[in-house]
């Protein structure tokens, strides 16, 4: 049985009681809000594993698009490589120039000549016409000269047989008279004349003129055909440099997107290892505002540049 001293109330077991309430409540107050540590984070993890499966997602689609821009980098720089082997090409271009320089030139020389051919042409008719005029002078009249064509072999042949004839007829008389010589010469003066009247060989001019002239007319042809090979020439250079430029842009425009991708899959590789690293809250957040924010600059650059490929491909 108890005694009446266990049944009394002690007062320090008042404080003991009221220490122990307190810590009691405390306990459930600290039970209470790891609970509810608990619960938040629990419901973080499963909204950083979504956002991780999404960014999982878009770093598989970034690297497909970054590979995609890497081989169509490649084909480009393989298309300036062409282009620039095409352009070694373009030497012949220069060469046809050469040609033609040379072909002026020697369009140049055989003007000359024809010049100085048509020079000598009109020398020998000329000549031609002295000896008209002094055979008119020997034989007296200038019916001979005049009654036949002076152009031809024939005419000229005409004109030597009248001399002739006329020749035996003076001579006849010479006899005649008695002014021959026994040894049957003639007179200085006729036979100088008929010395000095050989017919110039104009046809063998005439065919060396038209030889030149000819020959001028197909070095004339041959120039037209090589202006026509180097103004072809030229229009090609010209096309392949403005394949060059658009080229160059093009490429311009893809390592720049490149890079930009580049940048954001980097950024969504640091935001993977900071969830997979569990930080704390109050840095996730800063950083994710951050990461935001570099993605929002990111997809803008991206929209910007594809805008302007898209404008260098209309313009070209």
């Amino acid at each position: 049985m108890l005694n009446d001293k266990d049944l009394l109330f002690n007062p320090d077991d008042l404080g003991l009681i009221h220490e122990l309430q307190e810590e009691n409540r405390f306990l459930k107050n600290a039970l209470e809000q790891n609970e509810n540590k608990n619960e938040l984070k629990e419901s973080k993890i499963i909204e950083l594993s979504k956002r991780a499966r999404r960014l999982n997602v878009s770093l598989e689609k970034e690297r497909t698009l970054n590979d995609s821009l890497r081989k169509e980098i490649e084909h480009l720089k393989n298309s300036i490589r062409d282009i620039t082997e095409a352009k070694e090409s373009n030497k012949e271009h220069n060469q046809a120039e050469i040609e033609v320089k040379s072909l002026k030139e020697k369009i140049q020389i055989l003007q000359r000549k024809l010049e100085e051919e048509r020079i000598q042409v009109r020398g020998l008719k000329q000549e031609n016409m002295n000896l008209k005029k002094i055979v008119a002078q020997e034989v007296g009249i200038e019916e001979v000269t005049n009654g036949v064509p002076p152009v031809g072999w024939k005419g000229r042949q005409q004109i030597i047989s009248l001399l002739k004839n006329k020749i035996k007829t003076l001579q006849i008389k010479l006899k005649e008279s008695g002014l021959h010589s026994e040894n049957g010469s003639r007179p200085d003066s006729v036979a100088h004349s008929s010395m000095e009247f050989q017919p110039a060989p104009q046809p063998e001019v005439n065919s060396k003129v038209k030889n030149l002239e000819e020959t001028v007319k197909a070095l004339h042809l041959e120039a037209e055909k090589s202006k026509k090979k180097a103004e072809q020439f030229q229009c090609r250079a010209y096309n392949l440099e403005k394949e060059v430029r658009k080229l160059k842009e093009h490429i311009c425009v893809l390592i720049q997107k490149s890079e930009d991708d580049d940048l954001l899959i980097q950024l969504m590789e640091r935001k993977m290892e900071s969830v997979n690293s569990n930080a704390p809250v109050a840095s996730s957040r800063t950083d994710e505002n951050k990461y935001q924010e570099l993605c929002a600059q990111q997809y803008e650059k991206i929209r910007t540049l594809e805008d302007k490929l898209e404008r260098v491909e209309l313009k070209n």
